[in-house]
């Protein structure tokens, strides 16, 4: 069995907030450790990998394409378009 790691130690290791693995915990497959709203939770990074990869990857790319679509695309969600501000003559 792989070791279990904590919230902190999956936020950095994917490179981003605490509370960004919080919310995703049941998706990144977290480990509730007792009962209620404030039970422990941890991680087994190959859970982890699996989750991303299976949401993230195509499985044609190489080994390394998908290390970086795991920093890259912590999970798989539509991305909202920049809108630039137009700029007017008088503000030019």
């Amino acid at each position: 069995m792989t070791p279990l790691v904590d919230v902190r130690t999956v936020a950095e290791y994917l490179g981003v907030s605490p509370a960004y693995v919080y919310e995703h915990a049941e998706e990144l497959r977290a480990r509730r450790l007792g009962e209620g709203p404030r039970a422990r939770l941890r991680f087994s990074i190959a859970d982890v990998d699996a989750a991303l990869l299976s949401v993230c990857s195509d499985s044609r790319e190489s080994p390394a394409a998908k290390r970086r679509l795991r920093r890259q695309c912590p999970q798989a969600a539509a991305l909202v378009p920049i809108r630039r501000k137009r700029v007017t003559k008088e503000a030019a």
